[in-house]
């Protein structure tokens, strides 16, 4: 890690150090800051912190973020002045590649923004007065028609009638701003982040973490009273479309059970082996496939 004084004597910047060379590598060195006095350790010398130039600091390299800001106040109480952070820069990957530390007298960048260009000629001809209310980025859906849309939804009036009631409160397309399609979107929106964090979801994950620990548990779940696992055959037929070729409910879950079941499934369907069979990885299962049905390709879900 490195710092880099800035033109300020009271500022300093703090960049991530790479491996490529650069015209201070060769005076960089490493210096050790007492803190419980007020001088650092520079090639085995000491400096007072009072006395530190350009020189001294750049090059500087400090193992982490806090042992380069832990310097910068310490120096700062020395001089006699407070310190305030300022700029902060990421990579893509959430890791820290600069931190900018400054005077706390130093001013602020104005939180304004500068016109640069503009261009008021267009290639295309331009929407009257009655249509630019439907180009896209005019057309804009109130809250107030979201929560109304939303209430009417919720009684079961389609999207398309909850249209026609808004256009008909506001005389006409024009003064509601935006298309059925907007309204839509928008219900579909809200619906989508309301079921990000529901009941569902939680559901969802705590089977997940079931399944990693009790590999069998998704497929031979106990659904009876009776605590006994119930399996269920399914296929597909010729138009691709799912179908139930057969279910047991099993005493247990041993090989002798299994056999039965594979032999019992393909009497019903008159010998008839399937190409390929998908289980979870239930071991005794897995064995009878081999033995009942040895041509049949077998995959784990």
């Amino acid at each position: 890690m490195k710092t880099k004084q800035s033109n300020h004597s009271n500022e300093v910047d703090f960049k991530e150090a790479t491996n490529e060379p650069t015209g201070d590598d060769t005076k960089s060195v490493q210096m050790e800051v007492k803190l419980e006095e007020t001088s650092l350790m520079h090639s085995n010398d000491t400096i007072q912190l009072t006395s530190l130039t350009k020189s001294d600091v750049v090059g500087m390299e400090f193992d982490s973020v806090d042992n380069a800001e832990e310097f910068y106040q310490k120096y700062s109480e020395v001089i006699g002045f407070s310190v305030r952070k300022d700029e902060l820069r990421r990579a893509h990957d959430g890791s820290l590649k600069l931190r900018h530390w400054v005077c706390f007298k130093q001013g602020y960048r104005p939180q304004k923004y500068v016109e640069q260009e503009f261009v008021p000629d267009h290639s295309h001809e331009l929407a009257g007065t009655k249509e630019v209310h439907f180009l896209r980025s005019h057309r804009i859906v109130k809250e107030s028609d979201v929560a109304h849309a939303k209430a009417m939804h919720y009684v079961g009036i389609k999207t398309g009638q909850i249209m026609d009631y808004l256009v008909d409160q506001a005389s006409c397309y024009s003064n509601v701003g935006y298309l059925g399609k907007d309204l839509q979107n928008k219900l579909d929106a809200n619906h989508h982040n309301s079921i990000v964090d529901s009941d569902a979801e939680t559901a969802i994950g705590y089977f997940h973490a079931k399944a990693e620990l009790d590999p069998p548990f998704d497929s031979t779940y106990v659904t009876n009273a009776y605590r006994k696992p119930l399996v269920i055959v399914i296929g597909t037929n010729h138009h691709r479309r799912t179908t139930v070729l057969g279910f047991g409910l099993l005493m247990d879950e041993t090989t002798k059970t299994y056999t039965w079941l594979l032999e019992t499934f393909l009497k019903s369907m008159n010998g008839k082996k399937p190409n390929s069979v998908i289980t979870d990885g239930d071991k005794a299962m897995a064995n009878r496939i081999k033995i009942v049905m040895p041509d049949c390709v077998h995959r784990l879900s």
